[in-house]
């Protein structure tokens, strides 16, 4: 064990760690240019590296120079050569930058990659509406303020889109129609001019009624005859802690209760807090302090002496404290008495002979029926014999 120990920190201490390769520019998006060509230049840092092209348009390119980039930054060129036909849709090219391995003394080597895409859009005939893939949705949002959405259309058609025009429905966790909490619409482009984009935005500000948590957002557009939908997940908080549950669910009367409080976060930062508990009459019990990261659960530990109290149900009560508010909570536990082990044996032997006391009771009314039972046989076989005599 130890030899394994020391091995881990000779790994911790003398391994190396590689990971802020990067690749400029990140990406673009071009028209198809029958039989054209187009040649691309990407700066990369973080290397040596390999670079490398994949994806459908892979055959129609080639890396002119140079594959490896040997010093710490470097350039690097593709080249692109259209085909004279693609059927209509988005084509892509993805050029990746891979370090290179490097065998050294040290012996661990991380390796990391970077991928950058290439679209090249083919128009199809008419008018064809597309969108990103993601919905963008604002971050850290809360209860009551408005909740940003935006995302980018497409025209790759050949003719004009008239209007492009949606809304965004609100569910809660998943998108069932009982879960559902409203509607709004998504601002509209009145034309949508072929090879063009348009960005589509939309605001949301929940009321009273709606908790902190989970929600979908689904969009759906219309442009003309063109219908698509997206939808994206996001989270809904307030700087609050709740309390979910206390384990176990009673109080000893006969010495020391070790009590696990489940607390949860529903807000976007870390939140330090500690708990207050009480129960009635005994001597008021204070936590540690704990840091709850952001949406995360945890266990807060309490040790509650319940010596004096009656076998009766108390009110616990909880406050937690944090950020100059508070989360009170209200449970109604039993109080009981725990069995002394000497108490504990007692009872055992007790059940042991009221198990022996209904064996016996059932032993002896066993044999008293098989008993019967041999007589009414015996009785009745003397009967017919005495029936078939006369």
């Amino acid at each position: 064990m130890k030899r394994f120990f020391s091995f881990f920190l000779f790994f911790l201490l003398f391994s190396t760690i590689s990971y802020a390769i990067s690749i400029a520019p990140s990406g673009d998006t071009i028209p198809f240019e029958a039989g054209g060509q187009r040649t691309f230049t990407f700066s990369v840092a973080g290397c040596p590296c390999t670079m490398d092209i994949f994806d459908d348009l892979a055959p129609y390119a080639v890396i002119t120079s140079p594959r490896v980039i040997t010093e710490t930054t470097g350039t690097t060129t593709v080249q692109l050569t259209f085909p004279q036909t693609l059927l209509p849709g988005k084509h892509t090219l993805i050029v990746s930058a891979t370090e290179k391995k490097i065998e050294s003394a040290q012996g661990v080597v991380a390796l990391g990659s970077i991928r950058v895409k290439i679209n090249v859009i083919v128009p199809f005939p008419n008018k064809y509406l597309d969108a990103d893939s993601n919905l963008e949705v604002s971050k850290d949002n809360e209860l009551s303020k408005p909740v940003h959405f935006s995302i980018t259309a497409y025209n790759y058609g050949q003719q004009t889109i008239d209007h492009v025009k949606g809304t965004i429905t609100l569910y809660q966790n998943e998108i069932k129609p009982e879960n559902l909490i409203t509607t709004v619409p998504v601002s509209e482009l009145m034309t949508l001019k072929a090879g063009e984009s348009g960005k589509i935005t939309a605001d949301w500000t929940s009321t009273a009624s709606v908790k902190p948590g989970m929600y979908v957002a689904l969009l759906n557009l219309e442009g003309d005859e063109n219908k698509l939908s997206r939808d994206r997940s996001f989270l809904l908080g307030k700087p609050e802690l709740q309390v979910v549950s206390i384990d176990p669910q009673k109080i000893i009367t006969t010495g020391i209760t070790k009590m696990s409080i489940t607390v949860t976060s529903v807000w976007n930062e870390p939140i330090t807090f500690y708990a207050d508990v009480s129960v009635d009459s005994l001597p008021n019990v204070t936590s540690a302090t704990f840091t709850l990261d952001p949406w995360h659960t945890i266990p807060v530990p309490v040790y509650l002496d319940g010596t004096g109290l009656s076998e009766k149900n108390h009110t616990l009560k909880i406050v937690l404290h944090y950020n100059d508010l508070e989360t009170k909570k209200d449970i109604s536990i039993p109080a009981i008495k725990e069995k002394t082990l000497a108490e504990f044996q007692k009872q055992l032997q007790k059940e042991k002979k009221q198990a022996e006391s209904s064996f016996d009771i059932y032993t002896v009314g066993s044999v008293l029926l098989i008993i019967l039972i041999v007589a009414i046989n015996g009785y009745l076989f003397y009967k017919r014999k005495k029936i078939r005599e006369q």
